[in-house]
């Protein structure tokens, strides 16, 4: 061995020494990490320990941080104190983590039960220093909240059940810290279903029911931060809205309900913060279906029906938009944008746009207010806004209001002094003020008064027919829309001849009719929508083209072909060889194969 192996080896040898001479505890402390500590009823655990027969055994065991419980199947009568987190060990509490788990230990919600004859089933005081993790756990407290947590750390909350506790179904603030709640229920509370703040952090819900609650809120959030919620309903809460959330932040609402509860649907107050809803629904509650206070809102692709005040109600300082919505038989307006308030009070200078909406039934379709010392852009366009009782639209501004392009319920255009022959929904402003003492004007001209369709068919084939709606000039109105498209169609389609389908929305203009006819001729095709709004157009439909017949080739008989070679060989031999030639590696493979 060369003198630099013997060295490498020398030093490797020498290092190793050293590594076997350390003391195992110090090794230890390097790694240092919690063990998972187990709770079972039944002291079985599947041979997992450190096993315990309660949940608070194992949560005083549980450490250091972070740390996590697994619960095996059972049902649990204790109120379990997460703040006593470790102490029964040395170690420091923090982190904790408590999850249900099967009858073999892996993680699975609804296995574990915890129900006191006293007290939470989860509780944890403010001064408990981590962040917690509840997952998996039904929870019935007969004489409180269900889960009732504080930390200065982030809670998450999810695949819990929390129904018919005594007060709320879980109760939790984060201070400061971030809260989460995923795919939890809280339904039937005497309470509210859930209510938690995120001090200087932000708040997400998602995939969670609160139904049902006697007290309070199904959802009542609070949050420095933002507010998130997605996919989640809160129906039938009997003393209150479905959701109120509170935050001066961003909110966001997206593919979330809220019916039949006794106050609003959704309740948005984040005065200087952006709202943004899509995809929701706030129908039959109590008083508005969404009342928003907001820096600015958007609201789009949402419905709210038959609500005992406005659908729409948005006190905004900055800008409005509220694009694709349906409001339907409110007692109050469908859509009423006080775009000049904030809480009673205070000028705005935003602009309000109200567009490719369905409007109808309502006291007044849409009861436009924006005052101040500025203010912003007014438009109405592309809506269908008929059927209300008061008026289509009222002018409660000094401010002009652009409501061009809209369906008032007849084609003759919107009943207003300036258009003598209309018999649609009244126009209110200065010169039409009724009852409401509407000022400033409203310019409705051109309004939808033509419906005019286009294409042809193939009888047995599927041909799109278009559909555009049309005023004035003929300046097509409806971009969009008009409605919730997530919703029930606006529009229905029937043809004289086959069949005819639509999905009841324009897009990009135009509504489409798929139509099959069935014999050649003439198909009339007909949409129907609100008010009267209605075109036909009859479609020629052309017979299916024939197809060719093919021709059959006669091959000539061997040696009569077009041409022979100079051996005499049949011209279909030569062709053989012509491909066996071309072909190269073939014949190639052949020849060598003949050669050896």
């Amino acid at each position: 061995m060369s003198p630099l192996g013997k060295l490498s080896l020398l030093l490797g040898l020498t290092t190793l020494a050293i590594l076997l001479i350390l003391p195992v505890g110090r090794s230890t402390q390097l790694v240092r990490a919690a063990t998972p500590v187990y709770a079972d009823a039944a002291s079985s655990c599947a041979t997992l320990t450190p096993c315990f027969t309660t949940i608070q055994e194992a949560v005083n065991n549980a450490g250091p941080a972070p740390a996590e419980v697994f619960v095996f199947p059972g049902t649990y009568a204790e109120s379990v104190d997460l703040s006593l987190m470790g102490s029964d060990i040395a170690g420091s509490a923090g982190d904790l983590t408590l999850t249900t788990v099967n009858a073999s230990g892996t993680p699975a919600p609804s296995t574990v039960t915890v129900s006191p004859a006293a007290g939470q089933a989860f509780q944890a005081g403010c001064t408990f220093p981590g962040s917690i993790t509840i997952d998996g756990f039904t929870v019935l407290s007969l004489d409180t909240d269900g889960i009732d947590l504080c930390t200065d750390g982030d809670i998450t909350i999810k695949n819990v059940t929390a129904n018919g506790n005594d007060s709320d179904g879980i109760r939790v603030d984060a201070d400061p810290g971030n809260v989460t709640i995923t795919n939890v229920t809280a339904n039937g509370n005497s309470g509210g279903g859930v209510n938690a703040n995120a001090f200087e952090g932000n708040l997400t819900v998602s995939g969670s029911t609160a139904n049902d609650n006697v007290g309070s809120e199904g959802f009542d959030l609070e949050a420095d931060g933002t507010i998130t919620v997605t996919g989640s309903t809160a129906n039938g809460n009997l003393d209150a809205e479905g959701f109120e959330l509170d935050n001066d932040g961003t909110v966001t609402v997206t593919d979330s309900h809220a019916s039949g509860n006794f106050d609003e649907g959704f309740d948005i107050d984040a005065t200087t913060g952006d709202v943004t809803v899509n995809d929701s629904t706030a129908n039959d509650n109590g008083d508005d279906g969404f009342d928003i206070d907001a820096g600015s809102a958007t609201i789009t692709n949402s419905t709210a029906n038959g609500n005992d005040d406005e659908g729409f109600q948005s006190f905004v300082s900055g800008d409005t938009l509220y694009d694709r919505v349906t409001a339907i038989g409110n007692l109050g307006d469908g859509v009423d944008p006080e775009g000049a308030f904030i809480d009673e009070g205070g000028p705005s200078a935003g602009n309000v746009t109200i567009r490719n909406s369905n409007i109808q039934e309502n006291d007044s379709g849409v009861e436009m207010l924006e005052s101040g010392t500025t203010a912003g852009t007014l438009l109405v366009n592309g809506n269908i806004i008929c059927g209300n009782t008061t008026s289509g639209l009222a002018s409660l501004s000094d401010v002009s209001v652009n409501s061009e392009g809209n369906w008032w319920g007849a084609a003759s255009g919107p009943t207003h002094p300036s258009n003598a022959a209309g018999t649609g929904d009244a126009v209110l402003d200065a010169a039409n003020p009724g009852d409401l003492f509407a000022e400033g004007a409203v310019d409705f001209t051109p309004w939808i008064d033509t419906v005019s369709g286009s294409g042809t068919a193939i009888v047995g084939q599927a041909s799109t027919i278009s559909f555009e709606f049309k005023g004035g000039a003929g300046a097509v109105a409806f971009a969009e829309g008009p409605g919730d498209t997530t919703g029930a169609p606006t529009f229905t389609s029937a043809t004289s001849n086959g069949t005819a389908s639509t999905s009841g929305f324009v897009s990009g203009g135009k509504l489409n009719v798929s139509l099959t006819a069935s014999t050649v001729g003439t198909a009339n095709v007909t949409v129907t929508g609100p008010c009267g709004i209605t075109g036909s157009f009859a479609v020629a439909v052309a017979a299916a083209p024939v197809a060719p017949t093919p021709t059959v080739v006669q091959l000539p008989p061997t040696g009569s072909g077009p041409s022979e070679g100079a051996s005499g060989l049949p011209w279909l031999v030569l062709a053989a060889a012509v491909i066996a030639i071309t072909s190269g590696g073939l014949a190639l493979a052949y020849r060598t194969r003949r050669t050896r």
